[in-house]
């Protein structure tokens, strides 16, 4: 008996309900979260002295169809071995769109939803026998390999193991972030993947309440404070992976939200050269992190890949007569052979504290996670200036606004001219799926303004590259990749100190003279690192234009 069938015999057994009683009442009351025999209370018309009808047209599909999926495709290749997971074997992608739909009657068992903190603490009670390990593949029955093996495991209304089937699959996807957001009466799952966001599954509003209390539980926060948000972490086996997990949770009108950021510590650091750094920039970078003394700084948005740009240029200084330590919030990859350490502001272990006390471990090289304020920034160009070398990044839309930020925060300007060796600007872009490229054209608006950047670049960077025969690339998508994209690298721009640029920064000069100096000296940009690369067909001008918008957005069409 399905659970439409079970559901209507309680109804007739039970509550004496007729087909026009109970249908009045399900009109009325859409709020997933109100149970039958509430909806029969608080609508005493529906009983009625009179033989009953039985229900034989369900209100709503049986748990055997639920899906609307009208472009899913999910396969991926299965694994239960480590080795056959790692980072440079992408498996197939699979086609989002609008996702899997669950409604209500889809949920086999269904749990509380009572967020009282007496339910919620007994709730963390019963749960604190699975967080021994932290082995979340053994909650699963079988490898969550597809949107409709994570829809099963939502149907069995298993709080634990949904949890788990959302990470795993995650994990497989190649996600960067597990976003579960509350709207009207349901739950949306997404996943970031290639720094896109996707809908990947919705589900009854119900079930809000007891995931985010399970995603809580895990990253020890206060499962029954929902007034103001929280920020937690965990780590857990996934897929035969190490996953350090980062959670914030925020309030909003419908429920929390929360996010997730998966870090996958078994991925490894890649090198310079394979996260995109070529040409020039390449040089300047080697020429820079090569000097025993003086500060470098990546800049970019959030989730540029600039922290994973500081790791490649720790494993390519590091040697046993060289002592590194750093100073991370957190530790997204572990190092071999560098002191690495973990900030903890909440008890007064601060960047900046941290690195009086690092000053005295006898460094030749200091990374410090990020400058956030004034006292952090004295304390990394006092260490460059006291024979250091130091690296950090800096929340800053290019290279050369690292410049005028750190004038603002309060770092005199002849410290920084003494200090700062150089200055990383960079964004991360989709690359062309290799299996689906082909040749595409670019609007004549678009394509002028290719021109005119390239035109500016040095001759020495120009070498194979005519003007008059411009070839550009698109995936026109595939099994393999479906979008047309597969992974993404970087696109860069290094700023090197210079006479004209300190002269600049003394005078506190704008931003835009300090990139027009730079430029003139035969920088290379990052929009023109990334039309480069996409003449070589590693990525799309759409791609370029999409990062880059500051840069291009007086162009026509864009």
């Amino acid at each position: 008996m399905n659970y439409i069938e079970a559901r209507n015999k309680v109804l007739v057994e039970r509550y004496t309900v007729s087909v026009e009683g109970f249908e009045t009442a399900l009109k009325q009351y859409t709020d997933l979260d109100k149970s039958i025999p509430k909806v029969e209370k608080e609508q005493p018309v529906i009983r009625e002295e009179k033989p009953v009808i039985p229900l034989e047209q369900p209100p709503s599909p049986p748990p055997s169809s639920p899906i609307e999926i009208p472009t899913v495709k999910t396969e991926i290749p299965q694994s239960t071995s480590k080795e056959s997971t790692q980072p440079d074997e992408r498996p197939s992608t699979m086609k989002f769109d609008e996702g899997i739909s669950l409604s209500s009657a889809d949920i086999i068992s269904r749990p509380s939803a009572s967020d009282s903190p007496e339910e919620l603490k007994r709730l963390a009670r019963e749960q604190e026998s699975t967080l021994e390990d932290q082995d979340l593949d053994k909650l699963l029955q079988e490898p969550v390999t597809s949107v409709e093996i994570l829809a099963k495991v939502f149907r069995s209304g298993v709080i634990p193991e949904i949890v788990a089937a959302m990470l795993f699959l995650g994990i497989r996807m190649k996600a960067s972030d597990v976003h579960i957001e509350a709207q009207d009466n349901m739950v949306r799952l997404r996943y970031r993947i290639d720094g896109i966001l996707h809908d990947v599954i919705r589900v009854p509003g119900f079930l809000l309440a007891p995931l985010t209390s399970r995603i809580k539980i895990l990253s020890k926060m206060k499962i029954d404070e929902q007034r103001i948000p929280q920020d937690g972490r965990f780590d857990v086996v996934i897929d035969h992976r190490q996953v350090d997990l980062r959670v914030s949770t925020l309030p909003t009108v419908h429920g929390e939200k929360v996010v997730m950021r998966l870090l996958d510590k078994s991925s490894g650091v890649l090198t310079l050269e394979q996260l995109g750094v070529t040409g020039s920039n390449f040089d300047n970078l080697i020429a820079n992190i090569n000097k025993p003394y003086g500060v470098i700084l990546s800049t970019g948005p959030t989730g540029s890949g600039k922290s994973t740009t500081l790791y490649a240029i720790l494993s390519r200084i590091s040697k046993p007569g060289v002592n590194i330590i750093t100073l991370e919030d957190p530790v997204e990859y572990e190092l071999s052979g560098i002191n690495q350490s973990q900030v903890k502001p909440q008890i007064g272990f601060t960047f900046a504290e941290g690195l009086r006390s690092v000053l005295r471990q006898d460094p030749n090289v200091i990374m410090v996670g990020e400058i956030r304020d004034l006292e952090t920034a004295a304390m990394a160009t006092h260490a460059a200036l006291t024979g250091h070398l130091v690296l950090s990044t800096l929340h800053t839309n290019d290279a050369a606004g690292a410049l005028p930020r750190l004038i603002n925060m309060g770092v005199e300007p002849f410290l920084i001219t003494s200090s700062v060796n150089a200055v990383i600007g960079q964004r991360l872009v989709r690359k062309v799926c290799d299996k689906c490229r082909a040749r595409t054209t670019i609007p004549p608006a678009i394509l002028t303004f290719i021109k005119k950047e390239l035109a500016a670049i040095p001759s020495t960077q120009m070498r194979h590259i005519d003007l008059d025969q411009l070839v550009f690339y698109h995936g026109t998508g595939c099994a393999e990749c479906d979008n047309g994209y597969s992974g993404r690298f970087g696109i860069f721009e290094v700023l090197p100190m210079s006479d004209k640029i300190e002269e600049l920064a003394v005078r506190k000069a704008p931003t835009s003279q300090i990139k027009h100096a730079a430029i003139a000296e035969g920088m290379i940009t990052m929009t023109q690192d990334g039309l480069i690369k996409a003449l070589k067909g590693i990525t799309t001008v759409d791609e370029v234009i999409r990062v880059t918008t500051t840069e291009i957005k007086e162009v026509p069409g864009v």
